[in-house]
C-alpha cells in the first residue's frame, strides 16, 4: 500500500511499493543515491560514443537530478538529434554557445570521465537514473495531493494528480497494481529454510555489503564452494546437507581470477578441486536484463 509518511529523519517522504519491495526515500536520499550513477553514465557517453544511442533510448534530459548532468545530456540529445558527433568537445562548445558553461565548468568534465569504469555495467546505471527520476515524481505527486487536501482543493484535481501517480506506477512496474489485503491472524507461519543456517534463507536474496578491498568476493566464493560440497559449516551455521547447485553470477571478475581463488579456497579445504556442481556466468549485462534468460539457464 502506498501513502505519505515522514521519514526517519521527519523530513518529507513517502513509502511505495515496486514489485516487492517497500522503500522509504527522501529527495536527499534520493539525491545523494544518483549522483554517482549520473556521472556514470554521462562518463560513459564522453568516452564511448556508441552508448549514447543506449542512453537516449532510455533517458531525457529532464531524469537528471543534478542541473549540470541535465544541461550535458540536453547538449547530447541535440548533437544526437542533428547527426554531430559526441564526446566532450562538441558537448563544451555547445553549453558555450549557449553560455552555460558557468554553470557546467570545463574542470567537470574530467570528474565524470574518472567516474566511468566499465561498460558492462552501463545499463544497470542507467536504470538506477531512470528509477530515482521515477521516484522524484513520487514525491512531487504525494506532496501535490497533501497540498491540495490540504487547501480543500476541489476532489478532480486531487483525483487528476492520484491519476497521475497510478499511471507513474504503472509505468514501473509494467502493469497496474495488484494489491490483496491478508489478515495475518488467519496465518500459521512456517519455518524458513536455509542455505546458510540463520544467515542465507533459502529463495529470497542475501546483501553481503561492506567497503572494498574487505573480501565479499573471497567470502561469496567460499560460500559457493561449501554448499556445493554439502554437509560443511560455516562459523558453526549449517549448509544443506546434502549438496546444491550453484550458480555463480560474477560482474566484477572473470573467469581465470574466479578459478584461481576457487582454486586456492579448496585447496585449504582439503578438496581435489572446484566441485563439478559449482558453474560461473560473467554475464555482460544487468541483473534485470539477465532475468528473463536465468530459468533457461538453471535447468
Amino acid at each position: 500500500m502506498s501513502g505519505e509518511i515522514k521519514s526517519p529523519g521527519g523530513e518529507p517522504g513517502l513509502q511505495s511499493s515496486r514489485g516487492s519491495f517497500d522503500y522509504i526515500l527522501t529527495q536527499r536520499q534520493i539525491s545523494e543515491q544518483v549522483a554517482s550513477s549520473e556521472q556514470y553514465v554521462l562518463g560513459g557517453i564522453l568516452l564511448n560514443p556508441e552508448l549514447v544511442e543506449k542512453a537516449i533510448n532510455k533517458l531525457n534530459h529532464s531524469n537528471f537530478n543534478d542541473n549540470r548532468n541535465g544541461l550535458i545530456f540536453m547538449a547530447v540529445e541535440e548533437l544526437h538529434r542533428k547527426g554531430d558527433a559526441v564526446d566532450e568537445f562538441t558537448v563544451f562548445e555547445y553549453l558555450r554557445q549557449r553560455q552555460l558553461v558557468e554553470k557546467v565548468p570545463v574542470a567537470y568534465f574530467g570528474v565524470l570521465k574518472d567516474a566511468f569504469v566499465s561498460e558492462a555495467n552501463f545499463d544497470s546505471h542507467l536504470d538506477r537514473v531512470r528509477q530515482a527520476a521515477d521516484a522524484r515524481k513520487e514525491l512531487e505527486l504525494f506532496e501535490r495531493i497533501k497540498q491540495a487536501r490540504a487547501n480543500g482543493t476541489d476532489s478532480d484535481t486531487i483525483e487528476k494528480y492520484c491519476n497521475q501517480l497510478k499511471k507513474l506506477w504503472e509505468g514501473v512496474n509494467g502493469k497496474g497494481s495488484d494489491l490483496e489485503i491478508i489478515e495475518p491472524s488467519g496465518i500459521v507461519p512456517t519455518e524458513p529454510k536455509w542455505t546458510l543456517e540463520t544467515l542465507v534463507p533459502e529463495g529470497y536474496p542475501t546483501t553481503c555489503y561492506s567497503d572494498g578491498g574487505i573480501g565479499k568476493s573471497f567470502l561469496a566464493t567460499y560460500w559457493a564452494i561449501l554448499a556445493a560440497m554439502g554437509g560443511q559449516m560455516f562459523l558453526g551455521l549449517k549448509f544443506p546437507q546434502e549438496p546444491v547447485n550453484v550458480l555463480f553470477l560474477d560482474w566484477e571478475l572473470e573467469i581465470n581470477e574466479f578459478t584461481r581463488r576457487a582454486l586456492k579456497i579448496s585447496k585449504g579445504l582439503d578438496i581435489p578441486g572446484i566441485p563439478s556442481n559449482l558453474k560461473y556466468i560473467n554475464p555482460g549485462k544487468n541483473l534485470t536484463e539477465l532475468l528473463n534468460d536465468l530459468p533457461r539457464l538453471i535447468s
